[in-house]
């Protein structure tokens, strides 16, 4: 028979090492090692702080615990910081003003997002497209930073769709009806990044359409100008002799012979030519695929006319890709006689002289790097590369002797 006092002798079952509630050092901290699950590790010199250590060996501050009292109250973790970017001592400064703002019934995020202004959206948005290695991230931050500088202080919780609506009306009159669709684009995926990180409840923008164009505002503005035909041709290439830089010069030239995107063909590398094409990888293109562009003679002849001072083969100042487009085209425009001439005029351009070439419309979305679509992407595969060759060349051939005097 077993004693009362060997009952009482039996050592009770000991919490894991990890589980006891130590106080925190910058040492024992660096010694945390990942395991197969995330697991939490309490600090003893701060009730309610926790350093959370993930398999992939991540460790973050947080605090862990419930807003208000009583069986109902909501348990919370609330991420202060990774340990790499923020000391023991400061995160145990904050976490001690967090606890005490749960003890009261305060949630510290939505205290947190209450006082987010429009400018805090565009940075974390602007991060976020960079980490996702998105394409035209700059542009769009650029766009917003620029279309939204009067509402960048203004507590993001608060805007109203009508706001916005003015600034994309406003961005309309300054910079035409494509730069302020392309900035309400912008906008509206900013507001559902933000609604899908918890930020904001709602996007305003959801479900909004832009207004119909009445016959008198489609009679009043005036077509984008395309650099199409003989004639527009020949004196745009007389009127690239404007530019003061060679290499903007042959840089436009080369957008008319490829049809190209501008950003992408800013983004070329010497790595990136071959002996007859130019490859340019995904992480450029807008679609996010590779796209293989054939050259032809005289796309050719103006590649191998520029210098080899950089990997860029169009650098900008800086070594950096070319851009400043507006100010660059300026002389163009002016010799040309052509103020509504823009750097997608030459891909318009190109898009509209190969198909009156004899190119048909999957020859010339394929050209030009359009993604096919729905079944058509699903069934279709074929790369088209001798149909693309030869109306690469022939359109190559024709505009040489369009410009043959300029040569």
């Amino acid at each position: 028979m077993i004693s009362m006092a060997r009952v009482l002798e039996f050592p009770k079952k000991q919490p894991k090492a990890r589980d006891r509630a130590t106080p925190l050092t910058a040492a024992r901290i660096r010694q945390l090692a990942s395991g197969s699950r995330q697991y939490w590790v309490p600090d003893g010199g701060c009730p309610g702080l926790y350093v959370r250590v993930t398999p992939s060996g991540e460790m973050s501050f947080y605090v862990r615990g419930r807003i208000g009292t009583g069986r109902n109250a909501r348990q919370r973790n609330i991420r202060i910081g990774g340990v790499n970017q923020i000391g023991l001592a400061q995160a145990r400064k904050h976490a001690l003003a967090i606890v005490s703002q749960m003890r009261s019934g305060i949630d510290p995020r939505v205290e947190a997002e209450e006082h987010m202004t429009v400018g805090d959206l565009i940075g974390g948005y602007g991060l976020d497209l960079e980490r996702r290695g998105v394409v035209n991230a700059k542009s769009a931050v650029s766009s917003l930073n620029r279309n939204l500088k009067r509402l960048k202080s203004t507590a993001a919780a608060v805007v109203r769709r009508a706001d916005l609506v003015k600034e994309i009306e406003r961005c309309a009159d300054r910079s035409g009806p494509a730069a302020a669709t392309a900035f309400r684009g912008f906008a509206a995926a900013m507001l559902n990044w933000a609604v899908n990180a918890g930020h904001l409840q709602s996007s305003v923008l959801a479900g909004y359409k832009a207004p119909r164009m009445t016959k008198a505002e489609r009679l009043s503005r005036s077509a984008p100008f395309t650099v199409q035909g003989a004639n527009a041709i020949r004196r745009f290439w007389q009127a690239t002799d404007a530019s003061r830089d060679p290499v903007f010069r042959d840089y436009m030239r080369f957008l008319l012979l490829t049809g190209q995107r501008r950003n992408e063909t800013a983004a070329m590398r010497w790595e990136d030519l071959s002996s007859d094409h130019w490859s340019i990888p995904a992480e450029v293109t807008k679609t996010g695929r590779d796209h293989v562009v054939p050259l032809g003679p005289v796309s050719l002849s103006l590649l191998g006319s520029q210098p080899r001072q950089s990997s860029l083969v169009w650098p900008g100042r800086g070594d950096v890709p070319m851009a400043g487009w507006s100010k660059r085209l300026r002389p163009v425009k002016s010799a040309m006689g052509e103020p509504q001439l823009a750097m997608h005029s030459l891909r318009r351009g190109y898009r509209t002289g190969i198909r009156e070439l004899g190119a048909d419309t999957d020859l010339c979305e394929a050209m030009i790097g359009h993604s096919r679509r729905g079944l058509i992407a699903r069934y279709d595969k074929s790369e088209m590369w001798e149909a693309r060759v030869q109306i690469q060349t022939h359109w190559e051939s024709w505009i040489r002797d369009v410009t043959r005097t300029e040569d």
